[in-house]
Order: structure tokens, then C-alpha cells, then sequence
């Protein structure tokens, strides 16, 4: 008789670890004592195909996407938890693919705002990971004072070659009935109405019935507002009403949208591919807004030996955008150049087309003819930019300890190859950074984490050039005790963690080097002379001098909690504090008799804080091999 032996295979919980992509490398979910959101490519193209930026809308717990404009290829404004500072940058820093990248305003044109992530199709991403608190994000430096966006664009997978495409067409269009304007009958009645009071108000007619009567049979009467004789058909352009125009239906229209993905994937076990071809046109719900994009990706990795793997990652995007000019200070009110500012000011008396169905309007010549031949001209321009990075990483397992160390340094030199007379621009701008991570962690229980950043600057004079940005992170896998086998049927997982930790921010805003005088040779006039007649102009101090300038520093805290119920519902909690002083901002008011006259005083004069909770829960759940749910 045989022996029977019953084997039962446990799945190892550890093995299956999700793993997250962090500052300069992985980590393993549940080891992770930092503050940081995941959202996978599925979640990242159920939302806007026009830009990745966008699509994050409404996706992550503590991040905030706002546009100032609705246009198309407009570029948005990403804030996470909440505004960092009042006057220096308040944009979070952008790594793909582990380079960091300038998302600022340099793409803008006369009117219009455009970021460099607009080129980047969200079909081409895998993931994107925030780091949210100092500890997550301390690695990055003076650049992270806002928190980081890490994107990871896809890879080649191992095996046969697979061809993909996706398409699709949709539309837009405005989601309330908003702005219902006047018709030609309602603004007849109005302008009527409005002269008849104005005739009473002022004693030209004795009641509004007889005021109403000279206009309807055509008086002209002195308003004494406008200082002259004025009748309806001075207001609107057809009094008899004959004409009817709905301006919004000219405006506005039902916008579609197209999108269009080829991809290409698969390689070896040494060598792995991915390439992909997207094409995206999306129209604005107004007339003549539009935004075009067609993108290419190439990402190679290949295994050259045991220590040794090269990649090639490589983008190719062309854009063009049609629109308005945006108007993203709403403290300056309607601006008359925004569709409904345009909309507003339309008389629905007037035509869209002349009788013979042209537009009319009128041009105006600007600048003055130089002259009518062609020539051509050799001209440089662009920057040069210079940017080194070294890191030392190490990663020891003993037994149930588990050690990473990790020390980088960086240096950034930007030259601006176009100065024009400007010598301050014709200065490189330079930063340096040095940046450290120790971690430790016991059987996957109990965890700890110390970052620090050494970063200088060229923004703040000597003495306060280098600032110190300490963090400390704790984590406590409190499921994984033996104590708390009762209740992992319904609790799977529970994991505490809290962080604590200083971030520095440099940018500022303004001039370089602020904290210098400037002089005006000229800027003040003055008499002297016996009969005080004759007349001399000295120089003035337009910004005083303020050596003590530094860094813009943020305290941040966060405590959280992880839980995983029933192997399928997973909750975050995070609540967050940030402090930030020294916040740098010009002096508003300041008394006459001290001297300073129109004389502009900078400093680190103001203080900030913010503070919250994020919330995220997810549901995953398979059921059979056939249906899975996920929300």
C-alpha cells in the first residue's frame, strides 16, 4: 500500500507584496511608511484622452487638477493638499521615467498657457505614483517642496509579439443650460424702458406712459446722461426686431473628440520592446477652440549580463492648439475677450452675415511696413542645460532584517544662450543637492526611515545659500503579529505608519538674486542753486538690500492607516499638517517717515498652514474566472 500525503499550498503573502514605484527605485507596499497614491494606466485612460494632467481629475485623494480655462490643450494646474505657498511656486516636480521634467508656462504663446505635458499621450503611461509627504518625497530635494508626480510610460513584456489598437469618438457639450440670453423682442422692451425711466428720473416727460409714447412714435428726446438726443435705434442695431439672432447657438456648439492608439509589445528574455503610435483631436464646446496631438514612443530595455541592463526610451510628439485668450486671473472679472464676455456684450438684433452672406468686420494694420523684400537672418537661441546625478544605493537582507542605504548628490547648471544686454541673464544658474535614505525594517513588522537633504541655491546670499531638510518615517505592520490571527478573516491587513520631516522651497518667484540692491542712476530729480532753478537727476535705491533672505521652509505631518477588509476592500486614511514659514513676499505697506519711499522691501515676511484628511477606499473583487469587479 502506498503512502498518501496531502500537500496544501499556502500563498506567501510576502511574495505577492504589491510593489510602487518611489523616489529612485521600488518598494514594496507594505514596507512603504511614506504618504504616496498609485493609479494604474486602466485608471489613468477612463478619463480625458487630451492629457494625462487632466485625467488625474478626480482620480487621487488629496490631489487637486484645476484648469483656468475649459479650452483644449489648455494647461491645468496640479496641487497636492492643497496650495503650498503664496507667492513661490506651488507646482509639484515631474519625473518620467526618472528624469525629471520642466512642466512650467515655457510653451505659452500671446494669451494662451501650454505645458510640455500636453505632448505626453496618457496611453504611453503604466503608472503614476504621488509622493506626498517629506518622507516620500525628501530625495528630490528643494524641488519636492510641493510633492512629486512620478510617471513610469510602459515596457516591452517578455514573450510573443502582440498588436493592439484602440479607438474612439465622443462629444462634448455644455453640461447646464446656462446663459440664456435676451431675445430681440426682450431687449427692445428693456432699452425702452431703460430711456422712459431716465426720462421721468430727470423731468423731461411728466409719466413713463408718455415717455413711452414719444419713443414708440419715434422721438428724439434729450437724455441728459449721454448729454445728447438719443432714441432706441442708438442702442440696438434693428429696432423693428425683424432680426432675432441667438449669439449662443454662434458661440457655442456640441464639440466631438477622436482618439486613436497603435501599440506594439513583446521581446525576449534579454530584450524588450514597446512602441506606440497615438493620434488625439479634441474640440472645444466653443467655435474655433481645438486641440491636436500626434505622439510616438519607443521604450527598449535590454539585459546585457548579470549587473549590467541599458534602455532606450525615446518620445515624438507634434501639437497645435486653436483657442482664445485664457483669462486666469478671475480678479480681474469678465475679461471682454472670453467667450462669454463676447457673448455678453452681443445685440441679438444684429445678423450673423450680411444680405449677401459675408462676415462683416474690419481690419486694423499693426506696426509700420519695413519692407516688402525677403531676407534672412542667422540667429541663436535656446538654452544649454548641464545636469549631473550620482547615486550610491545598498541593499542587504540578514535573515529577518532588512537594510537600505542610499546617498545621491546632483548639480543643475542652466545657461541662457541669449542674454540681450542683460547681464544678470547672461549668469548660469546653478543649484547643488546632496540627499540621503537610511531604512530599516524587522520581519516585515516594524519599520523606520530617515531621509535628509542638503540642498543650495543661487537665490539667497552667502550664510543662506544651504539649507538642512531632515525627515524620520515609522511604520508598524500590526497584522502580521501573532495576536491579530483572530481577526484576519475580516480585517487582512492593518498597517500604521506616521512621518514627520522639513521641506525647502527655493523658487521663490521674481528676480534672480533678490536679495541685492538695485539702483536707479537716474530715477530721482531734484533743484538746487540759489533760486532753486537749476535741475539735476540722482540716483535711488528701487530695492533695498536684504541679505538675511532664505529659504521658504514647510513642516510636514502625516499619520495614516492601511487596511485591506475581506481581502477586498482597501482603505487609506491619511491626516496631514504643513506648516510653512518664512514665506518669501514684498512688504505692501509701509510707513512714509521711514524713509523708503516707493522703495521695494522683500523678505520672509509671511506664514501658512494647511492641513486635512484623504480619504481613498477601492473595491476588488474576483468572483469566477469570468467576472471581476473593481471600483
Amino acid at each position: 500500500i502506498k503512502p498518501m500525503v496531502k500537500v496544501t499550498l499556502k500563498s506567501d503573502a510576502q511574495n505577492l507584496d504589491e510593489v510602487i514605484v518611489v523616489a529612485y527605485g521600488t518598494a514594496k507596499k507594505s514596507s512603504f511608511t511614506g504618504s504616496a497614491a498609485v493609479i494604474k494606466a486602466d485608471k489613468i485612460v477612463s478619463g480625458s484622452k487630451e492629457s494625462f494632467d487632466k485625467a488625474l481629475s478626480g482620480k487621487m485623494a488629496g490631489v487637486r487638477t484645476a484648469s483656468a480655462t475649459g479650452d483644449p490643450g489648455s494647461m491645468a494646474e496640479i496641487n497636492i493638499r492643497g496650495v503650498g505657498s503664496i507667492s513661490a511656486s506651488k507646482s509639484p516636480l515631474y519625473v518620467i521615467d526618472g528624469v525629471v521634467t520642466k512642466a512650467d508656462d515655457d510653451m505659452n504663446y500671446y494669451g494662451k498657457t501650454q505645458s510640455v505635458l500636453s505632448t505626453l499621450n496618457p496611453e504611453d503611461i503604466e503608472s503614476m505614483t504621488v509622493l506626498k509627504d517629506a518622507a516620500a518625497a525628501s530625495l528630490y530635494g528643494s524641488r519636492a517642496a510641493n510633492g512629486v508626480i512620478i510617471i513610469t510610460t510602459k515596457k516591452g513584456k517578455e514573450g510573443k509579439t502582440n498588436v493592439s489598437y484602440s479607438g474612439e469618438v465622443g462629444w462634448n457639450k455644455m453640461a447646464v443650460n446656462a446663459f440664456n440670453m435676451m431675445g430681440s423682442a426682450d431687449l427692445i422692451d428693456y432699452t425702452r424702458e431703460s430711456l422712459a425711466n431716465c426720462l421721468v428720473t430727470y423731468g423731461i416727460t411728466d409719466s413713463k406712459q408718455a415717455a413711452l409714447n414719444n419713443i414708440d412714435n419715434g422721438g428724439d428726446m434729450f437724455i441728459p446722461l449721454l448729454d445728447s438726443p438719443a432714441t432706441v435705434a442708438d442702442f440696438i442695431h434693428d429696432p423693428s426686431g425683424k432680426v432675432n439672432t441667438n449669439w449662443k447657438k454662434e458661440i457655442y456648439r456640441t464639440a466631438f473628440t477622436q482618439d486613436h492608439q497603435v501599440s506594439i509589445n513583446g521581446g525576449s528574455s534579454k530584450t524588450q520592446f514597446y512602441a506606440g503610435v497615438g493620434y488625439n483631436k479634441s474640440e472645444g464646446i466653443v467655435l474655433g477652440s481645438d486641440f491636436e496631438r500626434i505622439s510616438g514612443r519607443l521604450n527598449v530595455n535590454h539585459k546585457v549580463n548579470n549587473w549590467l541592463n541599458v534602455a532606450l526610451k525615446q518620445m515624438i510628439a507634434a501639437t497645435s492648439q486653436d483657442g482664445f485668450r485664457d483669462q486666469g486671473d478671475q480678479a480681474q472679472g469678465m475679461g471682454t475677450s472670453s467667450p462669454i464676455g463676447i457673448l455678453f456684450a452681443m445685440d441679438p438684433t444684429a445678423p450673423v452675415k450680411n444680405e449677401d452672406g459675408s462676415y462683416s468686420y474690419t481690419t486694423n494694420r499693426v506696426g509700420n511696413e519695413v519692407s516688402t523684400d525677403l531676407n534672412s537672418t542667422n540667429e541663436t537661441a535656446g538654452d544649454r542645460r548641464i545636469y549631473l546625478e550620482a547615486m550610491v544605493d545598498y541593499n542587504r537582507t540578514f535573515g529577518r532584517h532588512d537594510v537600505n542605504a542610499m546617498l545621491l548628490y546632483n548639480q543643475d547648471e542652466l545657461v541662457n544662450n541669449v542674454p540681450g544686454n542683460n547681464l544678470i541673464n547672461s549668469l548660469p544658474k546653478r543649484k547643488q543637492g546632496l540627499a540621503g535614505r537610511l531604512s530599516y525594517a524587522y520581519d516585515g513588522k516594524y519599520m523606520a526611515e530617515v531621509n535628509m537633504g542638503y540642498n543650495g541655491s543661487e537665490n539667497f546670499a552667502k550664510g543662506h545659500r544651504w539649507g538642512f531638510f531632515p525627515s524620520i518615517a515609522l511604520g508598524y505592520n500590526i497584522s502580521e503579529e501573532s495576536f491579530f490571527e483572530p481577526l484576519r478573516k475580516v480585517i487582512t491587513s492593518m498597517k500604521l505608519r506616521g512621518s514627520w520631516g522639513l521641506v525647502g522651497n527655493d523658487q521663490i518667484g521674481g528676480e534672480r538674486f533678490i536679495y541685492m540692491p538695485t539702483i536707479n542712476l537716474s530715477g530721482k530729480g531734484f533743484t538746487t542753486g540759489i533760486d532753486q532753478n537749476y535741475g539735476l537727476s540722482g540716483p535711488v535705491y528701487t530695492r533695498y538690500e536684504n541679505n538675511s533672505i532664505t529659504w521658504e521652509v514647510g513642516e510636514k505631518i502625516n499619520l495614516g492607516i492601511d487596511l485591506q477588509l475581506l481581502n477586498s476592500l482597501n482603505i487609506v486614511v491619511d491626516i496631514f499638517r504643513e506648516t510653512r514659514r518664512d514665506i518669501f513676499q514684498k512688504k505692501g505697506t509701509i510707513p512714509t517717515y521711514l524713509g523708503t519711499g516707493n522703495t521695494d522691501v522683500f523678505g520672509n515676511l509671511a506664514e501658512m498652514k494647511n492641513q486635512g484628511l484623504d480619504l481613498s477606499i477601492d473595491y476588488n473583487k474576483a468572483f469566477s474566472k469570468d467576472f471581476y469587479m473593481n471600483f
